[in-house]
């Protein structure tokens, strides 16, 4: 394969991340290329709508002192319905949270990814 092959392979960042539930902010800013400041407030944003009765549950981000941690099916949901789920009329049409499916997608379950060389 070409160097811009290889490039574009390194750009899938979900692979490298398949199977692990959480990640820290720090991590975060690899796996989706968003700047910290981005990260930061993609994180504030997700927990406006966790806890009982809310969109995510209460161990979508867990906090232990400095330690913050995201799960990782929770922040792709949030990444695809952002503008939907802040749009006052919008949300409503917002499918129900599926970690099923994100996993799925992503190849969770897979036990290896095959990069040709």
């Amino acid at each position: 394969m070409g160097k811009k092959t290889d490039e574009a392979l390194d750009n899938m960042r979900f692979l490298d991340w398949r199977g692990i539930p959480y990640l820290q902010k720090k991590d975060l800013v690899k796996f989706t290329g968003f700047s910290r400041t981005t990260v930061k407030e993609r994180v504030d944003e997700i927990e406006e709508m966790s806890g009982k009765g809310k969109r995510y549950n209460e161990y979508a981000v867990l906090r232990d002192g400095n330690v913050v941690l995201v799960n990782v099916l929770v922040l792709v949901d949030y990444l695809k319905y952002r503008s939907d789920l802040r749009d006052s009329v919008a949300k409503f049409s917002v499918p129900a949270f599926d970690p099923s499916k994100i996993m799925t997608i992503m190849g969770w379950w897979n036990k290896e990814v095959v990069r040709e060389a």
